[in-house]
């Protein structure tokens, strides 16, 4: 929607985001990046500090989870230990490209009750570490509120609660429909062989339509530190001197 000075966000405490820009908005030359910071909703009138770090990075990776065409296993429900390697999931239904309850713009219409509050999905994905592997960047749409886990790890949070959060926990309000997000996995999380990516999906607190949206792309992004010990410490410190960590982050391999 419309926002204006007056707006007001949603407490969520501090956090790290990474969004990807299509390449075709992207100029030769200069280009122009602009953000805006809202005081939550929950605080107040005395607010005195924003603090936003921002760094940029191009890229080329490797898919190793293909948006169009992995396979996704989805439920109303899960134990615990849904979203690790050892859970069973084979008796999940399955889908392919961008899910939903059936708004029009699916490649697979999800065969569960779409008046459920929560979607839980996982897909495995092979990785090669031995490829100097820094990093996997995260693409994908969702609404109203999602969670991300990789290998049973909780790498991103969503227009959600903090905290513990089950089936009946709705986000913190509506999005619009294919709501767009990214986030970076740390290369220390990914495993040499098989992983899983975990995602849960949350309705918004009184919504009744079937609008829900699902949709993911990874690419691994690997990093060359062994030509010279002067490029490796370049890099470090390129990750080390930034408030925000950036994407790329190669290991002193020389």
């Amino acid at each position: 929607g419309e926002f204006d000075d007056s707006t007001r966000g949603i407490a969520v405490g501090p956090s790290e985001v990474t969004i990807s820009i299509d390449n075709t908005l992207v100029l030769e030359g200069v280009n122009e990046f602009a953000a805006e910071i809202h005081q939550s909703m929950t605080e107040n009138s005395s607010f005195t500090e924003a603090k936003f770090t921002m760094s940029t990075t191009s890229y080329d990776g490797a898919l190793v989870v293909d948006g169009k065409n992995a396979q996704w296993r989805y439920s109303s429900s899960a134990l615990i230990g849904w979203n690790t390697l050892s859970y069973d999931h084979s008796t999940w239904p399955a889908g392919t490209g961008h899910m939903g309850y059936g708004d029009g713009d699916e490649d697979t219409i999800i065969s569960l009750d779409s008046n459920q509050i929560t979607t839980y999905f996982t897909t495995e994905l092979q990785v090669n570490t031995n490829t100097n592997i820094s990093s996997l960047l995260v693409d994908f749409i969702y609404n109203d509120g999602a969670i991300l886990y990789f290998n049973g790890v909780e790498i991103g949070r969503f227009n959600m609660p903090l905290g513990e959060v089950d089936a009946q926990t709705y986000a913190h309000s509506p999005t619009k429909n294919n709501q767009v997000a990214g986030v970076r996995v740390p290369g220390k999380l990914v495993n040499n062989g098989l992983n899983i990516l975990a995602v849960e999906l949350h309705k918004g607190h009184n919504v009744t339509d079937d609008g829900l949206s699902f949709s993911l792309t990874a690419a691994a992004i690997a990093c060359d530190c062994k030509n010279t010990r002067q490029r490796a410490k370049r890099v470090w410190k390129r990750a080390t001197t930034s408030t925000n960590s950036a994407p790329l982050v190669c290991r002193d391999e020389s």
